[in-house]
C-alpha cells in the first residue's frame, strides 16, 4: 500500500479545508447550497482543491466532484464524491447534514488504514471545533450507505462515538 501524503490535496481538502471552510462561512455555504446550482457547488469545491494543491506543491489532475443531495423532513444532506482513494486516510465521500436552523455537521468515509474484521472503511465526523470523532469501521462503501449512515447520525442526538481526537491533542477520548 502506498503510504499517505499528507500534503496533498486527497488528504488536506476533506480533512482540513473543506471542513474549515463550511464552518467559518455557515451562512455563505448554505445559501450557496440552497439558491445555487450543482454547477456552482462543483466550481466551488473544484477552486478549494485547486487551492490545495497550490499550496501544497503537490498536484494530480483535475478533479471534478459529483453532487448528490437528499432532502428529508427537517434538514437535507449534501454529500460529495472524492477521488477514488489510493491510500488510508484518503476519503471517498464528503457528506454534509444541514437544516433550517442552519445546524450543520461534516462526515467523512475514510479508507481505512488498519482495516480490522475485512473493514476497509471509516465513518467518522469533523466538528467546528475540529475535532475528529470515529464512529465504526464499515466493508461497505456505497453511496447509499454513506447518506443512511449520516442521515441517522444527524437524527441521533445522544450517540456516543468510538473515538475523538483534534488538531490540539486535546479533549481526548478512547
Amino acid at each position: 500500500m502506498k503510504d499517505l501524503i499528507v500534503g496533498s490535496a486527497r488528504y488536506w481538502l476533506p480533512h482540513k479545508t473543506l471542513p474549515r471552510y463550511i464552518f467559518n462561512n455557515t451562512d455563505l455555504f448554505l445559501r450557496m447550497v440552497r439558491i445555487g446550482s450543482d454547477k456552482q457547488i462543483c466550481t466551488m469545491i473544484k477552486s478549494l482543491w485547486e487551492t490545495c494543491q497550490m499550496e501544497t506543491g503537490y498536484c494530480e489532475s483535475p478533479y471534478i466532484p459529483q453532487v448528490v443531495k437528499r432532502e428529508y423532513r427537517d434538514f437535507s444532506v449534501l454529500v460529495l464524491t472524492m477521488p477514488t482513494p489510493k491510500v488510508g486516510l484518503e476519503v471517498f465521500y464528503v457528506g454534509i447534514t444541514y437544516n433550517n436552523e442552519n445546524e450543520v455537521r461534516y462526515f467523512v468515509l475514510e479508507n481505512s488504514m488498519t482495516k480490522p474484521d475485512d473493514a476497509i472503511a471509516n465513518l467518522c465526523e469533523w466538528t467546528k471545533e475540529c475535532h475528529h470523532i470515529n464512529y465504526r469501521f464499515t466493508n461497505n462503501i456505497e453511496l447509499e450507505h454513506f447518506i443512511d449512515f449520516i442521515a441517522e447520525e444527524f437524527r441521533n442526538r445522544n450517540h456516543e462515538p468510538g473515538a475523538i481526537s483534534s488538531f490540539s491533542r486535546e479533549n481526548k477520548r478512547w
